[in-house]
């Protein structure tokens, strides 16, 4: 098995009297001082690395109540690697307070990141789609009173990575907390052996069906609606393997700077196959685009307003400037049906522009090496969708600056909708 006791798992008795009990995961998220301000609690991933940090937190409200220190004689933390950008190593922190997932930022509790106690911990491609765990013994039994322990994951000099949220719907590898507690009562009598049952026979392995096609967006949820979109597989890892910029977003600018070609992504799936588009299409009856992208929007069957964008970003190439500088837009769109016609148009201020460490990912004015990573956000929106409209995303670039030349560059994207 994989992990000794799963987060939910109920109570496994042992031969020495000690059973397994679980923590829930109340938290998590991260935060960057590249975007101090920004809140990113609905992400599917937690990023660790270039500035930021990933947090956890549990509740042990689920461990019984007579619970002592000595009690505990083990505790695991667990995480998921859902991606390695660039090799380093993490340290884990205590944290001096709990966290609101919601409203955490940089800005607002970086100072609360205790001291570490588990170093050196090395991220490269052996991790990737693996589980990583950490020895937390001490630090439970040190939070049994307070009925809540979190910790801080931060990375070295060189690192960047992701792991899974409780949020990812894709490999949904959350942390979890396994904790293994020693007996504290009287030990009771052996029950009686139940009757070993007839043992079934196993079947056989039914071959993997084909891929049904994308459905549309669903009606926004009691919980409120999320939406998450991405494009490209980079996982560079060692310096030399930065992903297929084949399969990443292609973005080029002209002679005077302007957009020319630009991506499309829908507002939820993951592409491999990038869709290019030239800029001037956007305008152009929607007869034309469907004719050449099909599939890209996404139609709401109700109602539902989106207030909330997370998008991170990079760079799939070396890309060398001398003088220009580079803006890199996510921007949302939304297809109107109007007295029989088609209508697509940006949303009015549905946008935000990708920063690193503060400001815009355009001010190379060197070099900007492959996997280097930038984010952005807009929490001050109102993006109403009807049923039967449709929305999708144009990621573009502009160029500006002295000595402007036609520039093409390849990016990963993912997005967050939310409402």
């Amino acid at each position: 098995m994989r992990r000794l006791i799963q987060l939910s798992a109920c109570l496994v008795l042992a031969a020495f009297a000690a059973f397994g009990s679980g923590a829930v995961l109340s938290g998590d998220s991260y935060i960057t001082s590249a975007n101090a301000a920004a809140n990113f609690g609905t992400a599917a991933s937690m990023f660790v690395g270039g500035g930021a940090t990933s947090l956890v937190q549990f509740s042990l409200a689920s461990l019984p109540g007579s619970l002592t220190g000595p009690n505990i004689s083990k505790a695991t933390l667990t995480l998921y690697v859902n991606r390695v950008t660039t090799a380093g190593n993490i340290t884990v922190r205590t944290l001096t307070a709990t966290f609101p997932e919601s409203t955490v930022t940089y800005s607002g509790f970086n100072s609360f990141i205790g001291a570490a106690f588990s170093g050196n911990i090395p991220l490269g491609a052996q991790q990737v789609s693996q589980f990583i765990t950490v020895d937390v013994t001490t630090q439970v039994q040190a939070a049994l009173s307070g009925g809540q322990v979190g910790f801080a994951i931060v990375g070295d000099a060189t690192v960047l990575a992701q792991f899974d949220t409780k949020e990812n719907t894709t490999t949904a590898h959350g942390a979890t907390l396994d904790v293994l507690v020693t007996s504290f009562g009287p030990q009771g009598p052996q029950g009686i052996q139940g009757p070993q049952g007839s043992a079934g026979s196993a079947g056989a392995a039914g071959s993997q069906g084909p891929q049904g096609p994308q459905g549309p967006a669903g009606p926004a949820g009691s919980g409120g609606l999320a939406l998450f979109a991405g494009i490209g597989n980079g996982a560079g890892t060692n310096g030399t393997n930065w992903g297929n910029p084949g399969s990443a977003a292609l973005l080029s600018s002209n002679l005077v700077g302007a957009s020319e070609n630009v991506s499309i992504l829908p507002l939820s799936g993951h592409l491999t196959t990038p869709i290019t588009m030239d800029y001037g299409y956007i305008g152009v009856p929607v007869v034309n685009f469907y004719s050449r992208f099909a599939g890209a929007m996404q139609t709401f069957a109700a109602p539902v307003t989106f207030t909330k964008m997370y998008a991170t970003l990079s760079l799939d190439d070396l890309l060398i400037l001398i003088g220009p500088t580079i803006t890199v837009r996510a921007q949302l769109y939304k297809q109107v049906i109007s007295g029989g016609g088609n209508i697509i148009s940006a949303v009015p201020g549905a946008f935000c522009d990708f920063v690193q460490a503060g400001v815009n990912i355009i001010t190379f004015n060197t070099i900007a090496a492959p996997g280097t990573l930038a984010t952005c956000s807009n929490t001050v929106f109102s993006a109403p969708f009807n049923a039967g409209e449709a929305g999708f995303w144009v990621i573009s670039s502009i160029e500006s600056g002295p000595f402007i030349s036609a520039q093409t560059l390849h990016v990963d994207v993912s997005i967050t909708l939310a409402q």
